[in-house]
């Protein structure tokens, strides 16, 4: 759902973003009243405490989301969206703090500031926190046993800090920069590209598993083939919004929200089929399903109005013509 995004961008920005500012300071002026080197702590405190605090802060984000709603994740994929929004939002705040501090230090620190923090960062945040995600995903979906649900999470949330070191320790562990360029090159953008094709081989997986939870639905006539295919395959999905959008802006918002339940129905029915009942889910897919089916007749209902105005409009055209 949208408000749950909403939820955790505002969450990233607001709670993580805050907390970690006051965590990060009071602990780097504890190391700097420890080893007598303000500069040296505040490296040390970038390298080796914004790691654990930050990833720490946007990870309990989607902690809250899988102990509150934890309908509302199905998938692995779920996970890294909800991290990813509250990782965005911590960005975005945290990006208009480092511009703020640059202000009256000159062009070519804001050229650096701008480059390191817009450029070559934005999807630093991301990729790290979504690691937390994932490994929630993962203890909520896939693990039963309280032991295993943990580890799982343990070794993502560990995975996430350990980006996030690469990253800060590259800049504020060396002086000249070059291990950052040697980091961004070598690990960064190869890791960047495998993070994405492992996303995408997830997407690809994903739409498999949606389409064989939905195969009971079709079997009972609440759901169509052509309707299976509308949820799992990307220019059948485009066609559909393509044909909805006849219909007007409220017709197009029903066909998403049509799509978006049948993909979770989808993904719940083969949860469910591969651990067993949940009695929270299957009160959550019965008003999903009557959503779903109150959604289609609404973009039917619009596009059958838009279908004979334009008739209309046809008819009334020839006839002009004609005159």
């Amino acid at each position: 759902p949208w408000t749950t995004k909403l939820a955790m961008f505002l969450w990233g920005g607001g709670v993580a973003t805050l907390s970690a500012m006051i965590m990060n300071t009071a602990l780097s002026a504890d190391i700097a009243a420890t080893i007598g080197d303000i500069d040296r702590a505040e490296a040390l405190g970038a390298a080796f405490i914004a790691p654990l605090v930050e990833e720490s802060l946007k990870g309990i984000g989607v902690l809250i989301i899988v102990v509150v709603r934890r309908n509302s994740i199905n998938s692995v994929l779920d996970g890294v969206v909800y991290a990813g929004f509250s990782a965005a939002g911590f960005l975005f705040f945290e990006d208009i703090l480092y511009f703020l501090r640059t202000e009256g230090q000159g062009t070519k620190t804001l050229l650096f500031v701008f480059v390191l923090r817009a450029l070559a960062g934005p999807f630093l945040h991301v990729m790290a926190t979504s690691m937390t995600g994932i490994g929630l995903a993962l203890a909520l979906i896939k693990f039963k046993r309280g032991w295993s649900k943990t580890a799982i999470v343990v070794v993502f949330w560990f995975a996430a800090m350990l980006i996030h070191f690469a990253w800060n320790g590259s800049i504020a562990l060396t002086e000249s920069g070059r291990g950052f360029i040697v980091m961004y090159l070598v690990l960064g953008i190869p890791g960047f590209l495998l993070w994405s094709i492992l996303l995408i081989r997830a997407a690809r997986r994903e739409a498999l598993h949606i389409r064989e939870g939905l195969v009971p639905y079709v079997r009972t006539g609440w759901i169509l083939p052509g309707e299976v295919s509308m949820a799992t395959d990307r220019r059948a999905r485009q066609a559909a919004f393509k044909w909805a959008a006849q219909g007007g802006r409220d017709a197009k918002r029903a066909m998403r929200a049509f799509l978006s339940d049948l993909a979770s129905l989808g993904l719940d029915q083969r949860l469910m089929a591969r651990h067993g009942a949940d009695p929270s889910r299957i009160e959550s897919d019965r008003q999903m399903l009557a959503d779903a089916v109150e959604n289609r007749r609404e973009f039917l209902r619009l596009t059958s109005i838009a279908e004979q105005q334009k008739d209309v409009t046809n008819a009334v055209a020839g006839r002009t013509q004609v005159a």
